[in-house]
């Protein structure tokens, strides 16, 4: 009789342990994947997040183009901001290749860098060399073909924002399934009763 109820009570233990074993590989399993999916999405907003202020150092430097050639900006301040404005946009560009974001880390750091490196390549060579030679009428000749540099960045920015937002708008769904997965799981399992012990059951 006391080895029967000695018996039946370690069983008990055993069967404890291994539902509360459960319990905790599943919520391992649940952590790991909201974990996952919330910074999946993070990353990816704040991708699109710095998307638009990473050509904002570009955008600036065609605004200094046009004051250069029009005059409101010395040459000497105008190759100064210009050398300026591409050191940002390098630095910020090193920050996204030691941490690429994943998804769209082809396009930001493949087309849309090669992108900008033209225009920027364009600003230097055919606007900001001619005014640093006294070639002011040249270098107003040369700013609508480097314009046109210019509106290719930005389409190329448009198509990363666009990859960007879908992939936070499907990690946050995932994020949102899996809450919701589990959420019901747990309440499957209270309702159940499958993890009470009944200790009536127990064989004396």
């Amino acid at each position: 009789m006391l080895r029967s109820l000695r018996l039946s009570i370690m069983l008990l233990g055993a069967i404890g342990v291994l539902a509360c074993s459960i319990l905790v590989v599943q919520g391992l399993w649940v952590q790991r994947h909201l974990n996952q999916s919330a910074t999946d999405a993070f990353v990816a907003k704040d991708v699109v997040a710095d998307i638009l202020p990473l050509p904002m150092y570009l955008i600036e430097m065609r605004l200094v183009l046009s004051q250069a050639v029009e005059g409101t900006l010395s040459r000497g301040d105008a190759q100064r901001e210009v050398d300026r404005l591409v050191a940002e946009y390098n630095e910020r560009l090193a920050h996204w290749r030691e941490n690429p974001p994943p998804g769209v880390d082809k396009q930001l750091l493949g087309p849309q860098d090669e992108s900008a490196k033209a225009f920027i390549n364009a600003s230097q060579t055919q606007v900001m060399t001619r005014l640093g030679a006294g070639d002011l009428d040249g270098a107003r000749a040369a700013l609508p073909g480097v314009h046109q540099v210019f509106l290719a960045l930005l389409a190329m920015v448009k198509q990363t924002v666009v990859t960007g937002n879908k992939i936070a708008e499907t990690s946050m769904a995932t994020f949102m399934d899996t809450q919701t997965q589990s959420t019901r799981y747990a309440i499957r399992r209270a309702s159940s009763g499958e993890l009470r012990l009944k200790v009536d059951a127990v064989p004396l």
